[in-house]
């Protein structure tokens, strides 16, 4: 095939895909490969690069012997329920990133040869396979998505990840990743189960994000010596053994009714030391440790401000805290976050204001946030936290049945809460 009938075979998608010849005489995608729809011919095999990204659209059939010496490409995008066959990209080395739609069938043999690649994500209710990039060495971020299986032998060989970011309802197999030494975030979502021998070799991550309702093994990551940064969230009975041999961390932020054990980090000599906790106590060995409503901050400053105390975090990542001097505490990362907290958290939850208000009628993102608070009972931090992280972009007005439906679709915290309150409405 020549350089004019593979650029007929690109028009045929529609989306102004380009090709060049290199000096061997191989074929090269100067931009992003579509395949909206199968190609009316095979392409040609001496495809050697796809610059842009592949990107496969759903409910497409993949032929066998789709670019078997494409070497490196931008990016793979395979939409839901897509077949992918045994012997996809055979020789790709590296990949920018994977982007998996959910429903899709990864094959045994996917991206034999791939040794690095940038992001990867996984959507809901995907199988993956048993030898999944059995040979890649690196990788971006790792997001898979809720109801996904997870196999034995996820990765085998990766040592190090951008991140890991685990759905809601994943079961994670006993020997995750078992040779990754280093990470950054690991975000673990909702009544997920982690085994024994999570990480088994990872001795550092950029932080640790646990999210409501997960149980947490006794020999959590054994071998971690340093992170970034603990949160774990609602309703997580956090066991004896919890990061054994960590030396460091950053801050440490605990969300309600969550059961901490007394040996909870008590080798980390400057950050909690303590096996009675009880609000506003001040902890650790240089007592710049603030331990209020399960959460504890390590604060550099300590000011008195509008009849408020205020004990600033770290830094701007960091939360800083306040106290009104009544027993209440409430959390941000500014001043004006904390206050605006306290207001939520000490304001009447009466409910009732919201019989029979138009569920359609689209309202103000502050009033939003109070609304699921009151309902809920939800943290005002806690709200603002989600809201950052699950949702891209968000509007700055919703209606009541957005919310019902975003909320329930993403299981957020006292998410059935919330709903039930208006099923009876």
């Amino acid at each position: 095939m020549n350089l004019k009938e593979l650029q007929a075979l690109l028009d045929e998608q529609g989306e102004h895909d380009k090709a060049v010849q290199n000096e061997n005489g191989d074929f090269v995608i100067t931009g992003n490969l579509h395949m909206k729809k199968p190609y009316s011919k095979p392409l040609p095999e001496n495809i050697v690069e796809v610059k842009g990204y592949i990107n496969i659209y759903a409910n497409t059939t993949i032929p066998e012997s789709f670019l078997p010496n494409c070497q490196s490409t931008g990016g793979i995008y395979i939409r839901a329920n897509t077949t992918i066959p045994e012997s996809f990209l055979p020789n790709c080395q590296s990949t920018g990133g994977i982007d998996i739609g959910a429903n899709a069938t990864i094959p045994e043999s996917f991206l034999p040869n791939c040794q690095s690649t940038g992001n990867i994500y996984i959507y809901a209710n995907a199988t993956i396979p048993e030898n999944f990039l059995s040979n890649c060495q690196s990788t971006g971020n790792i997001y898979i998505r809720e109801n996904t299986t997870i196999p034995e032998s996820f990765l085998p060989n990766c040592q190090s990840t951008g991140g890991i970011d685990i759905r809601a309802n994943t079961t994670i197999p006993e020997s995750f990743l078992p040779n990754c030494q280093s990470t950054g975030n690991i975000y673990i979502r909702a009544n997920t189960t982690i085994p024994e021998s999570f990480l088994p070799n990872c001795q550092s991550t950029g932080g640790i994000d646990i999210y409501a309702n997960t149980t947490i093994p006794e020999s959590f990551l054994p071998n971690c010596q340093s992170t970034g940064g603990i949160d774990i969230y609602a309703n997580t009975t956090i066991p004896e053994s919890f990061l054994p041999n960590c030396q460091s961390t950053g801050g440490i932020d605990i969300g309600e009714n969550t059961t901490i054990p007394e040996s909870f980090l008590k080798h980390v000599k400057s950050k909690i030391n303590v096996s009675n906790y009880r609000n506003g106590m001040i902890l650790g060995k240089d007592k710049n440790i603030l331990y209020s409503d399960n959460i504890a901050i390590v604060f550099t400053s300590k000011k008195e401000i509008d009849g408020l105390t205020y004990y600033k975090g770290l830094n701007r990542w960091a939360l800083s805290c306040i106290a009104d001097g009544k027993g209440n505490y409430a959390h941000g990362h500014s001043f004006s976050e904390c206050r605006r907290a306290l207001i939520f958290k000490t304001s009447e939850r009466d409910a009732s204001q919201y019989k029979g208000i138009d569920k359609d009628e689209q309202r103000p993102m502050i009033d939003c946030e109070l609304m699921y608070h009151i309902i809920t009972g939800s943290c005002d931090t806690g709200i603002v936290h989600w809201i950052k992280s699950e949702l891209n972009n968000p509007k700055e007005t919703y209606s009541v049945n957005e919310m019902i439906n975003i909320v329930t679709d993403k299981k957020a915290y006292r998410w059935d809460v919330f709903v039930q309150f208006w099923e009876k409405d």
